[in-house]
């Protein structure tokens, strides 16, 4: 049975006291051997330049006291490196606070959309047969994952398993939308392991997560080793029933980890969140549809659906043209068009759009039909 640490945290000046709480609920010695001249990748969730208060990336106070903690633990080299969101360009790591941090200490940031890659194949693979991984992931003997604790629009859950989306380069990030997120997430998982998870919920975000949600203020760290682990309690305390997630069950089942797990430090009983909701948790449709990964079904509702754009908000930076995988969006005439014929409402486009000029209307959002239960 794994154990996954989970501690309240009401202040930034906490995390380095509840940080130590979870290496020695967790295991100082085990935990130790982790970083003890050890060359250390740290993946913080840099999928977007919101600052830190929106909650949609790694809080730079979460990074500084890990750097903190693996110095302290003798680490012979620390990086971190992470790739944002395809579309997501600019000065992404000075906006999220996270390169002020790691120019304070000193450690070497590495953007892995503009990295080399290393292919990676997986025979057995559910979705994903192969992919690219930054190399960096190649060079070190420890992976500590910094994930947030976030809610998603469609898949429920955005954590542990799912932030190792990072790792890979540049337009290999759109594979998974077309391929099953669920699925790929889980192939992603077996070919690249994560060794620590210190899941960030200072912040955190509820609602269509994991870029256009709304701060969630959860106030909560979680750690572990087993990133299924730390999905599992870190869904139980969004209120979600883990065992309907298909991103936790299908890594489970491929034997990326277990649901099965002993928490320790704070009782789940003691959080009292009210978390707004994702999309996919309010609409029973189209939680079914994805879960069955019924594109031709999906296709049917989404006859009855359409992406719509605020002109009054848009500003036309183009992120979204850029980061839609099935090349649906144009810019013309100074407007935003959506060819709905080939739009597959993966809502990348809303996750990357800052003005939140984008968003869906029609049946896939109409509560009242399917909020039983």
């Amino acid at each position: 049975m794994s154990k996954v640490a989970l501690y309240h945290c009401d202040t930034v000046d906490q995390i380095p006291q509840r940080l130590q709480a979870i290496v020695e609920s967790l295991g100082a010695e085990r935990v130790s051997a982790l970083f003890q001249g050890k060359k250390v990748l740290l993946k913080p969730n840099v999928c977007i330049d919101h600052p830190p208060e929106k909650g949609a990336t790694t809080h730079p106070a979460v990074l500084d006291a890990v750097i903190r903690l693996a110095a302290d633990l003798d680490a012979g080299t620390i990086i971190v490196g992470d790739g944002a969101a395809v579309g997501v360009k600019g000065r992404i790591f000075e906006r999220t606070g996270i390169q002020a941090v790691c120019e304070k200490h000193g450690v070497e940031l590495r953007d892995f959309n503009r990295a080399q890659g290393r292919r990676v194949q997986l025979d057995d693979a559910l979705a994903l047969k192969e992919a690219t991984i930054a190399e960096t992931y190649f060079e070190v003997d420890t992976v500590v994952n910094l994930p947030v604790f976030k809610t998603n629009m469609l898949f429920w859950i955005s954590g542990a398993l799912k932030n190792m989306k990072g790792l890979l380069v540049g337009m290999e990030k759109h594979k998974p939308h077309y391929l099953g997120v669920p699925q790929c997430v889980a192939d992603l998982n077996r070919m690249v392991r994560q060794d620590l998870v210190i899941m960030d919920g200072i912040v955190g975000m509820m609602g269509d997560g994991p870029a256009a949600g709304e701060p969630a203020n959860a106030r909560l760290l979680i750690g572990g080793f087993d990133p299924v682990a730390v999905d599992e309690v870190a869904a139980r305390l969004m209120g979600f029933n883990p065992a309907r997630i298909p991103m936790l069950r299908l890594a489970e089942k491929v034997g990326v980890g277990s649901s099965r797990c002993e928490v320790l430090g704070d009782p789940i009983s003691s959080f009292k969140l009210r978390l707004e909701k994702p999309t996919v948790a309010k609409n029973r449709l189209m939680g079914v549809l994805f879960d069955l990964g019924g594109r031709f079904f999906f296709r049917k509702v989404g006859e009855a659906s359409r992406m719509v754009i605020d002109a009054e908000k848009c500003t036309l930076c183009g992120r979204c043209q850029t980061m839609c995988p099935f090349g649906a969006i144009t810019i013309a005439d100074k407007m935003v068009s959506v060819d709905m014929h080939k739009c597959e409402f993966c809502l990348c486009c809303t996750e990357v759009c800052k003005t939140e000029a984008i968003h869906l209307e029609g049946l896939l959002v109409r509560k009242e039909s399917f909020l039983r239960g």
